[in-house]
């Protein structure tokens, strides 16, 4: 029953609280071994002092005997003297005798107490006889040199017996019973060392084989517990993850045991979803494969719309000559009384207007898509951003026979990052598009409104199959599209932009059909007007004291003829040149009311530098400086201009808006004059 008990408790307790157990056991009968020991120890030492007790009784009786015994031969020798005269002991002498005489029954008296009654009462009456043979010796001191016969006849009758008595009977019997004694204190004193030696022998020797019985014990659980799970290990290590370890006990080894058994059973799973994992991760390569040629397209895309961006000059002057130079002639054959003449100014001219001002609508959106945009929040016109969108779209819509709907509520200013809300709008549009196109959908239609709060909302509704999952469309790189139609990256960064506005954006399926697209726009008020489009004077023109001079430098032949022509046909005096460093060469010597110039000419020497070497050689023509250019979609020319706060006229230009705003510069230019 104990064996079972020993066995179950080493299985079921923790290791420390198996140490713990045997230490205790171990310091349990310690403590048994040092109570004994203390306890013989204790027994010893009183025996010892009982025997010491007993050689102290021994000792003084022995020595009071031979005192008595001395004394007694003094005083024959005294008595012979008496008998043959002599000379009395001097006082001091005297004095030695009665303090010898009282040391002994004081000595007695000085023995260590007997405990048995007895004996004490024996040793007492030893005492008290004593005391009287000194009192007897002390008389006949006394009487021994004043009354000799009296003297005698005291030591004779009283002194001799009682010593006599005493030494032949009392102390003889005393001392016979203080040797008994003596003997047996020394047999209980040996017995109870052999006793103690023997108990602490036999505890410590009990100690020691318990404490290595159970210090086994353990040991022998411990090394069959772990030789159990170094075998389980093995076994795993080399792949058989169906193996389980034997858990033979409940302590800490035999939880790392249970812990790896689970290890086993996650691995076993996990080398199951590995497997899985594997024919995932290979078509999910193919994919990216696709994708990284996707995103390298895409790349180009990006280098084209830098080039575009680096070709805004040389696509807008051409069509600022042909926008302009078509205006001209429709203006002059209406000017005509030919009814044929005016025919072609509309049938022809028109048309080439309206398609060439097209043309530069399309190429300026174009450009400014293509802009590099940093987040920098402001007030953006909503209307302009989705009509920039629709148009880059419309003819693809127009050519897929499908209808695309606006319906936005008029003055809506979102705060945003214009390029990047271009952009959200434009993806939002190619999807929808693609989706319409791919399933037969008919329109799509585009709705913004203001709500009674900060927000402002735009829905994008199709008509198309709706979204297969509309919880994942702003997942990266989640797509519906065939392989090689979409990298599913465009709805992921529309998210991000919308989040960067500080907007919200949600996917759903509408219940009559389609997909829905909602974005909730913070809203933001309209930015002031720019300082550079100045409202059409309605004032009467300012008459000029002289024949206006104006100083047109455009590097573009046909366009610098177009302004003599236009600036002539005003009444002015043009001086013209196609550099900018001859410019600044005719303002050293020359006198000009008005100076039109391009940003962007051959040589380092420039618009941007004609402007500064003007406002440091000739600050009174600062405010009659305009830049006529098609530059303003780069952002850092549009910075520097607005910054020095440039007049500027957009290529390409209408004729109407040009002559207007040439005359307004005029008017002020003289009526300046005039007050000087």
């Amino acid at each position: 029953m104990t064996w079972a008990f020993v066995t179950h408790w080493l299985r079921s307790q923790p290791i420390r609280t198996k140490m713990f157990g045997a230490f205790g056991v171990i310091v349990m009968l310690g403590g048994v071994n040092l109570f004994v020991y203390a306890n013989s120890q204790s027994a010893r030492d009183r025996a010892f002092l009982t025997l010491r007790s007993v050689l102290d009784r021994q000792a003084i009786l022995v020595e009071v005997v031979d005192r008595i015994r001395d004394h007694n031969r003094q005083i024959q020798l005294l008595t012979e003297v008496v008998g043959l005269g002599g000379t009395p002991p001097s006082a001091e002498e005297r004095a030695a005798t009665a303090r010898a005489l009282e040391a002994i029954p004081t000595r007695l008296e000085q023995m260590p107490p007997v405990g048995d009654p007895p004996r004490a009462d024996a040793l007492a009456l030893l005492q008290a006889r004593t005391r009287q043979l000194t009192e007897a010796w002390a008389g006949f001191h006394e009487l021994q040199w004043s009354n000799r016969s009296a003297a005698l006849s005291h030591l004779l009758l009283t002194v001799e017996p009682l010593a006599q008595e005493l030494l032949t009977n009392d102390f003889p019997v005393a001392l016979a019973q203080e040797q008994e004694e003596v003997e047996r204190a020394s047999a209980a004193f040996a017995r109870i060392g052999r006793t103690s030696a023997r108990a602490v022998s036999a505890i410590f020797l009990g100690s020691a084989v318990l404490g290595g019985l159970l210090l086994f014990l353990i040991v022998r659980s411990l090394v069959r517990s772990i030789r159990e799970l170094k075998a389980g290990t093995e076994r795993i290590g080399a792949g058989a993850l169906a193996y389980r370890i034997p858990v033979l006990t409940h302590d800490e080894v035999g939880e790392v045991a249970a812990s790896f058994n689970d290890m086993a059973g996650h691995l076993q799973a996990a080398r199951a979803q590995i497997e899985l994992r594997n024919a995932q991760l290979a078509d999910a390569l193919d994919r990216l494969h696709h994708t990284q040629q996707t995103l390298v397209q895409h790349e180009k895309l990006s280098a084209l719309g830098s080039m575009l961006a680096g070709l805004s000059h040389e696509l807008n002057n051409p069509l600022a000559s042909v926008l302009a130079y078509a205006q001209v002639l429709r203006r002059d054959l209406g000017a005509l009384g030919d009814l044929r003449a005016r025919a072609l100014a509309e049938d022809l001219v028109g048309p080439l207007v309206a398609e060439a001002q097209r043309a530069a609508g399309l190429v300026r959106n174009l450009l400014q898509f293509s802009r590099k945009s940093e987040l920098r929040l402001q007030a953006v016109d909503l209307a302009e951003s989705l009509h920039l969108a629709v148009g880059l779209r419309a003819f693809d819509f127009a050519q897929a026979n499908k209808q695309l709907d606006l319906d936005l509520e008029p003055d809506l200013y979102v705060a945003a990052e214009a390029t990047r809300l271009q952009q959200v709008f434009l993806n939002i549009i190619s999807n929808a598009l693609d989706a319409i196109v791919q399933h037969r959908g008919t329109r799509l239609r585009i709705e913004a409104r203001g709500d009674e709060s900060s927000w402002i909302l735009v829905r994008f509704d199709d008509d198309g199959p709706g979204l297969a999952e509309p919880n994942r469309v702003f997942e990266p790189f989640y797509t519906t599209k065939p392989t090689g139609a979409g990298t599913g990256l465009g709805l992921a960064l529309v998210h991000r932009f919308v989040e960067e506005f500080g907007g919200t954006i949600a996917a759903r399926n509408r219940d009559d059909g389609g997909a829905r697209i909602e974005l909730r726009l913070p809203r933001a008020a309209p930015a002031p007007a720019d300082s550079g489009s100045e409202p059409v004077s309605e004032r009467p023109a300012v008459v000029f004291p002289h024949r206006p001079r104006v100083l047109v430098v455009e590097d573009e032949r046909h366009l610098l003829e177009l302004q003599r022509r236009l600036l002539e046909e005003m009444g002015c005096e043009v001086l013209a040149t196609s550099k900018a460093d001859e410019a600044r060469d005719l303002l050293r010597v020359e006198s000009v009311d008005l100076v039109l110039s391009d940003v962007k000419m051959p040589g380092d020497f420039n618009g941007i530098a004609l402007f500064e070497w003007l406002a440091r050689e000739r600050p009174e023509l600062v405010d009659r400086f305009v830049f006529v250019t098609g530059v303003l979609e780069d952002a850092t020319l549009s910075a520097q201009l607005a910054l020095q706060s440039v007049r500027v006229i957009a290529k390409p230009f209408d004729i109407d808006h040009y002559v207007e705003r040439v005359r307004q510069l005029l008017d002020r230019s003289a009526a300046g004059s005039g007050a000087a």
